[in-house]
């Protein structure tokens, strides 16, 4: 069976790190901004510059493929779709599919790409395992569980993973607040 085309991880790599460093030489914001906005930009940029197009192997993934909207801010994921494409993509301990989708991501739109089953953007351009573990994920179920179910986020707080999370949703918040910017995913929050 032949192998469908997709570039080397580390030239996927490369390629989203020069996309990047294109975008931050005018965007004040730094690496937070890219993803606030420009992720479909680094995709796309990406995809041209290692000049394969997408295959079943490599592709520019939107949470529109796999989530299911109800009001225009919250969407629930598809997790027989996300299942099937991705194994490896569970929701973080202790929460489970219907508790993931009770919380109510809030704005959860992303453009990232795929690769072999790993999932790279502008935050990990070497991409991780688990669409769970992509920054601006991680950010959103942090925010989403510190407003909404503060007394599982002070037992998450003590998981290495959880804490991260947190971690990378108060830099997030820091930085919104010194730009004076609403980041995506904070937007009912604050």
């Amino acid at each position: 069976m032949a192998r469908h085309p997709a570039p080397a991880p580390q030239e996927l790599a490369a390629a989203i790190r020069a996309a990047v460093g294109r975008l931050l030489e005018r965007l004040p914001g730094g690496i937070l901004q890219v993803n606030d906005g420009h992720c479909g930009d680094v995709a796309e940029a990406a995809v041209r510059a290692v000049g394969i197009r997408e295959s079943a192997r490599y592709r520019i993934v939107d949470t529109v493929d796999f989530c299911i909207f109800g009001d225009p801010e919250t969407c629930r994921f598809d997790a027989r779709t996300l299942r099937r494409r991705w194994p490896r993509s569970r929701p973080p301990a202790p929460l489970t599919w219907r508790g993931l989708n009770a919380l109510g991501l809030q704005d959860c739109g992303h453009v990232w790409l795929v690769l072999d089953g790993r999932h790279h953007d502008a935050d990990v351009p070497d991409g991780v395992d688990s669409i769970f573990d992509l920054p601006l994920f991680r950010r959103n179920l942090a925010s989403l569980v510190l407003a909404r179910r503060a007394p599982l986020a002070s037992r998450l707080a003590g998981d290495p993973w959880w804490a991260e999370s947190f971690a990378l949703h108060a830099d997030l918040q820091a930085w919104a607040d010194t730009h004076d910017l609403e980041p995506a995913g904070t937007k009912s929050m604050r």
